[in-house]
This record gives structure tokens, sequence and C-alpha cells, in this order.
């Protein structure tokens, strides 16, 4: 019976955390502007320093999940495509993410980028690209394929229309850093595709 009361206590606790935590992200989200990567830092830093003091331990939670939030979003926004590398051609290799999705107009794919380049040089352009190709995409594009394309990129977008389908706030959930299409069909070259991987099972069933 002794152990009734602290085990209600710590989930208690538990709870008060979790929404302190809760709190702290979504303070995020009222902001008009992020805070530079040194606030969030720092804030990080004064919060692991005050969960040794129990009275201070939910606010350095609700910090903790505040400097969190913002410091993973501004990474996440900083991985874009700049926009003044909007419009341009680039030379992408990657994997196929998930299963292709081939329709009448288009096959849409998610491209997984391990590198790319730009009038022959290299840029830091790292994350998933989801792509359209126009032409009749060859059955080698599958789940997990490796490809190098020539594709035209620009940042995600997504119409402001309150209360309506958010397309940008999507990309930024799922990672895709640029979206675009396959520039030139025939300079598309497969590299190969593993011998297993779950997606491609998914796709084969």
């Amino acid at each position: 019976m002794g152990k009734e009361p602290q085990q209600r206590t710590r989930e208690i606790v538990g709870v008060a955390g979790a929404v302190a935590l809760l709190l702290g992200v979504l303070a995020v989200h009222a902001l008009p502007a992020l805070p530079p990567r040194w606030l969030d830092a720092v804030l990080a830093l004064f919060a692991l320093a005050a969960l040794l003091q129990p009275r201070l331990r939910l606010p350095a939670v609700a910090v903790l999940g505040f400097a969190w939030c913002a410091l993973s979003a501004d990474i996440a926004l900083d991985a874009r495509l700049p926009r003044e590398l909007e419009g341009r051609d680039f030379t992408v290799t990657g994997m196929v993410d998930q299963l292709p999705l081939r329709r009448a107009d288009a096959t849409r794919l998610v491209l997984r980028v391990e590198r790319a380049q730009l009038d022959g040089e290299e840029i830091a352009l790292r994350g998933r690209v989801r792509l359209s190709w126009y032409d009749d995409a060859p059955a080698e594009l599958a789940a997990c394929a490796r490809w190098q394309l020539r594709v035209r990129l620009k940042r995600p977008r997504g119409l402001l229309n309150r209360g309506g389908f958010d397309a940008e706030r999507q990309a930024l959930e799922r990672g895709i850093v640029a979206v675009g299409y396959v520039r030139d069909a025939e300079a598309a070259r497969h590299l190969g595709t593993p011998a297993f991987c779950i997606d491609r099972l998914r796709d084969e069933l």
C-alpha cells in the first residue's frame, strides 16, 4: 500500500513535466521570428543547470523544450534550398525514398540526396527533394534505387489560406528541402538497387 502514493506522485510529476515541455514547444510557435542560435544554446545550458534544483525543474523543462524546438526549426529552415539557387538545374545523386507514385501525367518520387552539383561544383544540399518525372519513368525507378538525375529545383511553397492545406509546412515536417522535376530524362542514370530494402519489399508487394 505504501508504494501507491509514491507511484501516483511519480505519475503526476511525469505528466507535469510533459505539460511543461509542451508549453515550451508551443511558445516557439507564438513567436514572429525564431531567436538566434546562440540564444537557444544559452537557454539550453541554463535549463540543464536548473534541472538540478527541484523547485526549478518544471520551468527548466519548459525552457529546454523552447530551446530544443527553436533550434530544430532553425536547422530545418536553414537546410532548404537557398533562394538565390531557385530555378537552376542541378545534378543530384541519391536514393529513392518511400514508394514512387505513378500517375497518368507524371511519376512522383522523393529522393534522399547524397550529393548535389551545380555547374560542376558541389553544393551543400542534403535532405529529401520531392520530384516529378513527366516523361515515361523507367521500371528501375523503384523504392531504394539509387539514381543520378538532372533536375530543376525550387524551395517548397504553399498558399497562405487560413484553415487550408499548408504544403510548405508539410514539406518542413517531412524534411523536404526542395521540390522540382526531372529536367533531362535521357541523362538519368540508374546506379543500382540494394539487395534488400523494406520499401523495395513494400513496392513489390
